[in-house]
């Protein structure tokens, strides 16, 4: 048995988990629009392990958050599994260090564009979420004990004690991934906003 796993919340990350969810292979796209190659890398991606996609146990996709277009775009190929009957999951960046066992609380943060930063805070079972103004991000951090996460180190330029969901996600994939499909998560697209907020002129 062999998993897709697919990420466009930032950059793209396109892989293959195999039936103890490590990795068989992962590739990482750096160019932010590098959208069209998606296709592509699914198809290198299954080729190189001479994988029909119609043989995979299940497809894995990040639901967020992110840029629009980037959520919009794993989800778009998430309902197009879904549709040909291939069992799909999807799991939120700042649900990983819960997924990974590796943090009972922290924040994740994140860079949400208009001049905001988005902040997830989780302590057990007990979370909440909000946008701050992206000037009060290193008051923000200071105020707060962590631990940090984030998935977007390089708009950030966060320094090295926030950790990384995505390494995380590299490092530690079968405590991840066994974790979403035991409790069988279908997360619906997060984005920073409500849509009439998020296109509305500034």
């Amino acid at each position: 048995m062999n998993y897709l796993y697919i990420d466009t919340t930032f950059q793209i990350n396109v892989g293959i988990l195999n039936s103890n969810f490590y990795w068989s292979n992962l590739t990482h796209v750096s160019d932010k629009k590098s959208s069209a190659l998606l296709h592509t890398l699914i198809h290198e991606n299954l080729e190189a392990l001479d994988i029909d996609v119609k043989e995979l146990a299940g497809v894995f996709a990040v639901a967020g958050p992110g840029s629009y277009t980037g959520v919009r775009l794993s989800e778009g190929l998430a309902q197009v599994f879904d549709w040909q009957k291939i069992p799909t999951y999807s799991f939120y960046h700042f649900e990983v260090p819960y997924l990974s066992q590796i943090a009972e609380e922290g924040i994740f943060i994140s860079k949400a564009f208009k001049g905001e930063f988005f902040a997830y805070q989780w302590s057990g079972d007990k979370n909440k979420m909000n946008l701050f103004p992206l000037s009060d991000l290193e008051s923000f951090m200071a105020s707060n004990p962590g631990p940090f996460f984030t998935h977007f180190e390089e708009d950030l330029k966060l320094n090295k004690k926030i950790q990384s969901t995505q390494q995380l996600i590299i490092d530690s994939p079968a405590r991840i991934f066994e974790k979403v499909k035991k409790l069988n998560l279908r997360q619906r697209p997060f984005y920073y906003r409500p849509l009439d907020k998020e296109f509305k002129k500034q």
